[in-house]
């Protein structure tokens, strides 16, 4: 299920790609649900890259890796996930993503601070 962003929040750039492997034609779900999924949540993030990948896990051959960057300001943030589908892959990096960010509240707020980010 895609959900719609916020009305009154500016969502971050997105950017997906696809590594080999990986089916062409679930580029565009996999686009619109990161969309809204950092609008929701990473709506403070400049710009979110997630690279999907088959992933080589003996125990989950079929599933998809997703690594991600969040970038604000001068920072980067990275993450991974794994899971089945590539929605739920993109799920939880952004989960990742988002819990890597509150874990170094600290660093946020000097970034904001120092203009940084704006």
């Amino acid at each position: 299920m895609t959900m719609p962003p916020p009305q009154d929040v500016d969502a971050p750039a997105v950017q997906v790609l696809l590594r080999p492997g990986v089916e062409p034609g679930c580029l565009g779900s996999a686009l619109e649900h990161l969309r809204a999924r950092a609008a929701l949540s990473l709506s403070w993030a400049d710009r979110i890259e997630v690279r999907l990948a088959r992933g080589a896990h003996p125990a989950m051959p079929t599933a998809l890796l997703a690594d991600a960057s969040l970038h604000l300001g001068a920072h980067v943030i990275r993450a991974s996930g794994i899971a089945a589908d590539p929605h739920e892959a993109i799920d939880r990096v952004c989960e990742r993503l988002a819990a890597k960010f509150d874990v170094v509240p600290r660093q946020r707020d000097r970034a904001f601070a120092d203009g940084e980010v704006g």
